[in-house]
């Protein structure tokens, strides 16, 4: 197998160039990134994304900015340090810097990370040099830093605040506090694993040494001050209710970007309706059949309750049977369609509502 894949990449080598197929894999990449764009944004309501910018300080909105400046500068570490571990510090910054910034921003926005950012890391290093066996190591490298920083944050997070991660996994704070000493017990083990001897994984041409003990360090260092700015960009733009702490953010933000979301806002910005908000949930696509969307869905009726909501509106694409079943299993009812509300993957969609009135321990006011 392994003789046929080498046969078939001297046959791109020799016949067409690995440059001219960087370069077609680069344009495809930036179109389909352009067309996601476009369809992402179109029902953007303009209106509603200025007036939640005005009511921030603007203070606060420099300081998110900052923080996602910096988040984004971060990135660029991730390709430098990948570098430096195969041997290749020939390579400057400033190419390592838009390797990163650019693979990273066009994997995770257009999906299917490995191929996309590899094709652009491809597109950028092949112009000096490095083959795609080192463009390999290079998203493995930096694949090890993203988890390690993952890791370190949501132990130490969670270690310290036990019972932030109690929504997420049903489980008591000092379960929580247990499992986060585990991770970091696992943590230190390999860290004190690579620093006691050069450590190599890996066959042939695919080998990879892996970082030592100090440059481990380090790559842990780029991993929680890139999650650190991307929490910190938000935290700056939380309302004042429900008083949420940095700790607690951060917790929730790794989970979220490992597991899935759930979020809720205005249905209508009027204030007879202000009983009742549309609701969202997100499952990460390596988490769905597990039974984390509905975790995530109980837990925002619970909110809800606590927040005194009447009503929770789920907008469904009517052919999404899945989440449609899910709320039909947490009591909501379908209250309407409308047809051809979106536009979506070149064709029409369906805006299916489903709703859930909630008893309200207050009676409602006006105003």
């Amino acid at each position: 197998m392994l003789g046929y894949v080498r046969a078939v990449a001297r046959f791109f080598q020799t016949k067409i160039g690995w440059n001219r197929i960087g370069f077609l894999l680069s344009i495809t990449i930036i179109a389909v990134a352009l067309y996601v764009l476009v369809h992402m944004l179109r029902d953007l309501d303009t209106a509603q994304v200025i007036a939640a910018l005005e009511a921030v300080d603007w203070h606060r909105i420099a300081l998110a900015a900052l923080f996602v400046a910096g988040g984004y500068f971060t990135l660029t570490f991730y390709d430098w340090f990948a570098l430096r571990t195969i041997e290749h510090p020939e390579i400057p910054y400033r190419i390592a810097a838009l390797s990163g910034f650019t693979s990273y921003a066009v994997g995770h926005n257009i999906g299917a990370t490995v191929f996309t950012g590899g094709a652009v890391r491809y597109r950028i290093y092949s112009l000096y040099g490095l083959t795609a066996v080192d463009v390999a190591k290079i998203c493995f490298v930096a694949g090890l830093t993203f988890w390690l920083g993952n890791a370190a944050v949501l132990g130490l997070s969670v270690l310290i605040e036990p019972h932030a991660a109690a929504p997420i996994t049903q489980l008591p704070g000092w379960l929580n506090r247990t499992i986060a000493a585990a991770i970091l017990a696992v943590l230190f083990s390999y860290l004190a694993w690579v620093w006691s001897a050069p450590r190599e994984i890996g066959r042939g041409e695919w080998t990879v040494r892996l970082p030592s003990g100090p440059s481990t360090l380090l790559q842990i260092c780029i991993g929680i001050l890139d999650l650190g700015c991307c929490a910190m960009a938000m935290y700056m733009l939380l309302p004042s209710e429900p008083n949420i702490g940095f700790i607690t953010l951060l917790v929730v933000f790794v989970s979220a970007t490992l597991l899935g979301f759930a979020s809720w806002g205005t249905f209508r910005a009027f204030p007879a309706n202000k009983y009742t908000v549309e609701h969202s949930v997100y499952v990460h696509r390596d988490q769905r059949g597990r039974g984390l969307g509905e975790r995530l869905l109980l837990e925002v009726i619970r909110r809800a309750r606590e927040r005194q909501i009447h009503v929770l509106v789920g907008c469904i694409d009517a052919a999404n049977s899945g989440s449609i079943a899910l709320h039909t299993k947490l009591g909501f009812t379908h209250a309407g369609t409308i047809k051809e509300a979106g536009f979506k993957f070149g064709r029409w969609l369906d805006a299916a509502f489903y709703q859930l009135n909630l008893e309200m321990p207050a009676p409602p006011v006006d105003g």
